[in-house]
């Protein structure tokens, strides 16, 4: 839970989204969000609402350990 807590805040948020990374065919202008999301979705797809928070909670954590 405190992973979730400190993406909510600015400083973290904006860690989280550089840790993401962008295309360099836009200039580094665009976020590369489905590198990130795009299998989170995949996976999401057809499961239960506890899986699908699993998946979230992965991702989340996948962020915050890449920003620490």
């Amino acid at each position: 839970m405190e992973d979730f807590k400190a993406v909510k805040g600015h400083e973290k948020m904006v860690e989280a989204f550089l840790a993401i990374g962008t295309s360099q065919a836009s200039g580094s202008k665009c976020i590369e969000m489905w590198n990130v999301f795009g299998p989170a979705v995949k996976e999401a797809e057809g499961v239960d609402q506890e899986r699908r928070i699993q998946i979230v909670t992965e991702v989340v954590n996948c962020l915050s350990g890449s920003i620490e």
